[in-house]
């Protein structure tokens, strides 16, 4: 559940993790349906459990058929657990240089919004560097090729970009050094992303700017509010699936396998 970090003696990639966690599952439980690394963005799935409990319902779009799928799992005996592998984010932005990811110690670490929301007319410049929700003292915004402002540390970008730059060839400690900066740029995507309500994790739908006139386009405000009429459908088969309102289905009801599309509301 804790495996070794970065530099560190018994340090393991995120895959050999996975297949160490994959290989001990195995040994271990035969009834095991999902191990969950970071939910739906990396998880271990056992097929055979899926197929046990008949699928996913495909009549639930996005929100709430994975409600029921781990509600359907539980009630059927299959195991699902939360297993540490690595780091990994949940973003909406991109690294501005990929050669952080390769630890060049001529590249500062930082991201770039690809689809920032347009500020609205009366808004000024100076409201629109606002630093974002989550941001650590000791911060700047700098404006980017496309005008979108993106966090910065001043004393890092001197210290890489300055007179005190290394060559391209790092010392163990630097390296180390340099890989917990982009653990902390990846954190920063993250609260990026969740920054508020209107611009948080589903808000990209919105902010795709461009390809007016080409094949296929669809306008983006139009694919927003059909995302999320769609989110609400799914939501909404689920209530009169299972006739409860919450995600909490195994803790809050005795309901089994056989009760779907059997039982009454319980809210009303």
């Amino acid at each position: 559940m804790r495996p070794a970090a970065a530099g560190q003696d018994g340090y393991k990639t995120i895959y050999e993790n996975c297949l160490r966690e994959l290989n001990q599952t195995l040994e271990r439980e035969e009834r095991w349906a999902f191990r969950w690394f970071q939910y739906d963005h990396l998880t271990l799935v056992n097929r055979a459990a899926l197929d046990a409990v008949g699928g996913w319902d495909s009549l639930m779009p996005y929100y709430g058929s994975d409600c029921d799928m781990n509600a359907r799992l539980e009630m059927d005996g299959w195991t699902m657990r939360h297993r540490r592998v690595g780091i990994i984010n949940d973003v909406s932005t991109v690294l501005e240089d990929l050669a952080a990811l390769y630890r060049d110690p001529n590249v500062v670490p930082r991201f770039i919004d690809p689809n920032p929301a347009f500020a609205p007319k009366e808004q000024s410049k100076e409201a629109q560097k606002k630093p974002v929700k989550g941001e650590q003292n000791g911060t700047d915004k700098e404006q980017s090729k496309d005008g979108k402002g993106v966090k910065v540390d001043q004393k890092r970008d001197e210290r890489v970009n300055g007179t005190e730059s290394m060559s391209m060839s790092m010392s163990v400690a630097r390296s180390i050094e340099y890989f917990r900066e982009l653990v902390n740029v990846g954190n920063d995507m993250g609260a990026y992303k969740y920054r508020d309500k209107k611009n948080s994790r589903n808000s990209w739908q919105n902010s795709q700017h461009g390809g007016v006139g080409e094949p296929y386009y669809y306008n983006p405000e139009g694919f927003a509010a059909s995302f999320w009429i769609l989110a609400e459908a799914g939501r909404e088969v689920f209530r009169q699936k299972w006739g409860h309102r919450e995600c909490n289905l195994v803790e809050e009801t005795a309901l089994k396998l056989e009760d779907q599309w059997l039982v009454e509301k319980d809210w009303e």
